[in-house]
C-alpha cells in the first residue's frame, strides 16, 4: 500500500477495515487493538 498525498485517508480506511475485521472474527477488544495501531 503506498502513501502519497492522501495517505491519511487510505490509513483511515484501512484501519477501519481491520477494526471491522476484528469484530468479525469476535474479539471481545476490538478498541483496544484499535488504539495500539
Amino acid at each position: 500500500i503506498a502513501v502519497d498525498a492522501e495517505g491519511g485517508v487510505g490509513y483511515s480506511f484501512n484501519t477501519e477495515a481491520m477494526l471491522v475485521g476484528y469484530m468479525r472474527r469476535g474479539m471481545d477488544r476490538p478498541r483496544a487493538m484499535y488504539l495500539h495501531i
